[in-house]
């Protein structure tokens, strides 16, 4: 009962206009498993500690003067950070669930290729905390159901 294991997969695309001449597209798939360990329970309210690694692709195009769509960015991009997650029982088997991204420790990293043979690695670690003003820090909050069997 203190353990929850689950996997968010994501699929997105993205499609930029900044104007008549400057127009980009992105796909990204990713993969992110996740484990869970409760560590405060009250009523029906839980807080937990999330660990998660993601595993993503992200590509890149660009449409040139002359119409055309180019080839741009091929990303590989990985991390593992650690969460906190604040949830609510409805029953048995459905949970409210809050990913609160305000603070986190979180390792990243990512490989960036291009066509011309540009080659960018990059690495990163550090505990972050968001204390932007109320906008900000709604973006950083992630709401969702959990279903256990």
């Amino acid at each position: 009962d203190n353990w929850a294991f689950g996997i968010r997969p994501s699929v997105g695309f993205r499609t930029s206009n900044f104007n008549e001449n400057s127009q980009g597209r992105i796909f990204s798939l990713g993969f992110n498993p996740y484990a869970r360990y409760l560590l405060l329970d009250y009523n029906r309210f839980g807080l937990w500690a999330e660990a998660s690694p993601e595993i993503g692709i992200q590509r890149e195009w660009s449409r040139t003067s002359g119409g055309d769509w180019e080839s741009g960015n091929r990303i590989f991009h990985y991390n593992i950070q650690l969460v906190p997650v604040l949830t609510y029982q409805l029953n048995d088997h459905i949970s409210l669930e809050s990913r609160l991204n305000l603070f986190s420790l979180a390792f990243v990293g990512s490989h960036t290729t291009r066509d011309d043979g540009y080659i960018h690695d990059s690495f990163s670690y550090g505990l972050s905390a968001t204390t932007k003003d109320v906008t900000g820090t709604l973006e950083n909050i992630t709401i969702g159901l959990l279903y256990k069997f």
